[in-house]
């Protein structure tokens, strides 16, 4: 069964160690735990330390559009999960939706999405190298069957569909029972 790779993406506003992302920073392992938590996360990739570009899906593959002097303010993430409500649920919900609301305190704006997603065999483990070439053609060509966003998804069969809010809703209330 196809499971759904997806990518957050942004650069920070400063460096890693810099007190006007430490909010940011302070949040990270929260994100991690809560989505870990989450009905139907299946695996992330895991840093070998924070603010480092090497996991074990690979090392970090920055878009052509970003410039040498913001890869190290890079912040991305690349997880797997069941399906589109799954991921929407949680980051939308909990932990992570608190998150979002100082963003613009942590992130640069950007002209360019902060999220890809797209869906993969069940044996197919995404690297960054492939995450990178999603994002870049999601800012070439739009949304797609081969890359997407919640707005516009695709389902596995390359369908259009429409995230299923009333699941969403479901999702949230049964993460928020879990992580208390």
């Amino acid at each position: 069964m196809p499971r759904l790779a997806f990518l957050t993406f942004g650069v920070l506003l400063a460096d890693w160690n810099q007190p006007q992302v430490q909010g940011f920073v302070d949040r990270i392992f929260g994100s991690f735990e809560a989505a870990e938590a989450s009905e139907g996360f299946i695996d992330r990739a895991r840093r070998t330390d924070i603010g480092s570009p090497v996991t074990q899906w690979g090392e970090f593959d920055y878009p052509a559009f970003l410039s040498p002097d913001q890869y190290a303010r890079v912040a991305q993430t690349l997880s797997v999960w069941e399906d589109l409500e799954s991921v929407f649920a949680f980051a939308y919900g909990g932990f992570h939706a608190e998150g979002l609301k100082y963003r613009k305190e942590w992130v640069e704006e950007s002209h360019y999405p902060n999220y890809a997603a797209w869906w993969v065999a069940d044996d197919h483990i995404p690297s960054y190298a492939e995450a990178r070439l999603r994002l870049e053609q999601l800012i070439a060509s739009g949304a797609s069957a081969t890359v997407f966003t919640f707005k516009q998804a695709y389902g596995p069969d390359g369908a259009p569909i429409t995230v299923d809010r009333a699941r969403v809703k479901e999702l949230m209330e049964r993460n928020a029972a879990t992580t208390g």
